[in-house]
């Protein structure tokens, strides 16, 4: 299953820890793909933007202090709060989410 959305995010979705961030928190993507095992850490600002960086989250948020947190631990309320589905990708399909997506992928809404 886990190829197959890869396929379709392939056609017509967003990739990269930054991109994808940015999308799911704008409440744009209808499904999130994370690696099972390999979640990256990122950077929350203190207004609650997360980022792929800290430059990224300094960039985001100018003046706000920022922490390096695990992917894992704000991905939970960063999709209820969106609405989004979250999907895990195991075996050969992290491999080619960690490899051909960036490490983060997902299907847009719209």
């Amino acid at each position: 299953f886990e190829l197959e959305l890869l396929d379709k995010v392939r056609e017509g979705g967003v990739w990269g820890v930054q991109e994808t961030l940015n999308m799911l928190q704008d409440g744009r993507l209808h499904t999130v793909v994370v690696p099972w095992t390999e979640a990256p850490d990122v950077w929350i600002t203190s207004s609650g933007r997360v980022a792929a960086t800290m430059e990224e989250a300094e960039a985001l948020r100018p003046g706000e202090e920022v922490a390096q947190v695990r992917l894992i631990e704000v991905l939970t309320g960063l999709v209820q709060a969106s609405g989004t589905i979250l999907e895990f990708a195991e075996g050969a399909a992290e491999e080619r989410l960690n490899m051909d997506f960036g490490g983060m992928a997902g299907l847009t809404r719209w």
